[in-house]
């Protein structure tokens, strides 16, 4: 409905134009002009998604730790710990682990499943190794895009911080798009 009152506003200026002379062609190329770039700033933002990122809750419990991790079969669960540990701060650690099922175009075309059989020992790996560290943990397996992933497991549960194997070639991505502190984590961390 707003697009056919755009073109009936856009036409009406044209129309109104037509009929006062030269200079009103002028101001509604103007006013055309800034409709559409009004329109094109509009769409491109929805099709971008920067509506859909998750937002942080205004308040945020300030007495737990909640820090969403991002798994894969090479980074060790007792490098997660201790990050946990030094970031929480004393306070109690509410942790929501994700492993992305990372896969070739190829697999995911061909149903490979063993993808999502290491993401899924990753899970169960790092969720044992922090069952006595945190209050409560929880996780899932995510999709084989990690960004797609996080964007996922934020809309479950609100982080204030993301950590992330330190071989992550996203990391910068996903503290720009999510607009939440990323650690990379290393095996010495």
């Amino acid at each position: 409905m707003p697009l056919v009152a755009l073109l009936l506003g856009g036409l009406f200026i044209v129309l109104a134009a037509a009929a006062l002379g030269w200079w009103a062609w002028i101001v509604a190329g103007v006013l055309i002009l800034i409709g559409i770039a009004l329109g094109v700033r509009v769409l491109s933002g929805r099709l971008l998604g920067v509506d859909d990122v998750p937002k942080l809750p205004s308040r945020r419990d300030s007495t737990t730790y909640r820090v969403l991790v991002v798994v894969d079969d090479r980074l060790p669960p007792e490098a997660l710990q201790r990050v946990i540990e030094d970031h929480a701060d004393g306070r109690p650690a509410t942790a929501f682990v994700v492993a992305p099922a990372e896969s070739s175009r190829l697999d995911r075309i061909t149903g490979d499943e063993a993808a999502y059989e290491r993401a899924n020992e990753s899970l169960e790996t790092t969720l044992n190794s922090l069952e006595g560290l945190t209050a409560s943990q929880n996780g899932k397996v995510g999709s084989h895009d990690p960004l797609q992933a996080i964007d996922e497991a934020l809309r479950e549960f609100p982080a204030e911080e993301i950590l992330v194997p330190a071989h992550s070639d996203w990391t910068r991505a996903a503290e720009s798009k999510f607009g939440v502190h990323v650690v990379a984590v290393t095996a010495g961390s």
